[in-house]
């Protein structure tokens, strides 16, 4: 069952690298800021860091680690996803991989973060147990995920478009437009009964 999910969620990153940077990239990149400051990576202690972007998309969180001087990998299942980060941020290092099976030895980081990953996991615990296992003592790890759909008006909105999308088709050609926003959510591995707010949880090892 788990290999299934697995599966499923990483073909369906496989296909949507680029539509997801195109139509996410400015709610979904603001949480880099947030996690860099939970984890301390800011001002003049993000040269002593050394960082784990998890799940790492586009590589927002990494890319912006690097900019303010740390040193920062980003790792995803997704060959298309760390193609297109690399591209974004090349001074980051990313690479293909597992987050319930992390290609690095103990206590390799000071910091690691995973923005909105954890909900297309598996595993999650695995996944948190190793990033505890590649955390240097001392180091923090933060993530984010979704809220529910009950807490925010907006995708309350975004439901109901989504449910008549189809009639609403029919009747006006424009809104083809948003037809492709929907076709690309409903998409393996984007789909989630979620919304767009998110909030912050920090672990310190």
């Amino acid at each position: 069952m788990y290999e299934e999910f697995k599966e499923f969620e990483k073909a369906g990153w496989e296909k949507l690298a680029d539509s997801y940077f195109e139509v996410t990239h400015t709610s979904t990149s603001k949480a880099a800021e947030t996690l860099l400051k939970f984890v301390g990576c800011e001002g003049d202690n993000a040269t002593k860091i050394r960082l784990l972007d998890v799940a790492c998309g586009p590589g927002y969180s990494a890319g912006l680690a690097v900019k303010r001087g740390a040193v920062a990998f980003g790792l995803d299942f997704a060959a298309a996803m760390v193609d297109k980060a690399s591209t974004l941020y090349p001074a980051a290092v990313f690479k293909e991989g597992d987050a319930e099976n992390l290609p690095f030895e103990d206590n390799s980081f000071d910091a690691v973060v995973c923005a909105f990953g954890l909900l297309h996991f598996a595993d999650p615990d695995k996944a948190i147990a190793e990033a505890f296992r590649v955390l240097k003592p001392g180091g923090r790890y933060a993530f984010t995920v979704w809220r529910s759909p009950e807490e925010v008006e907006t995708f309350q909105i975004f439901r109901v478009l989504l449910l008549h999308m189809e009639a609403l088709l029919c009747q006006f050609p424009l809104v083809q437009i948003c037809f492709g926003l929907v076709g690309m959510v409903r998409q393996p591995g984007l789909w989630l009964q979620q919304d767009f707010q998110v909030f912050q949880s920090l672990i310190s090892v």
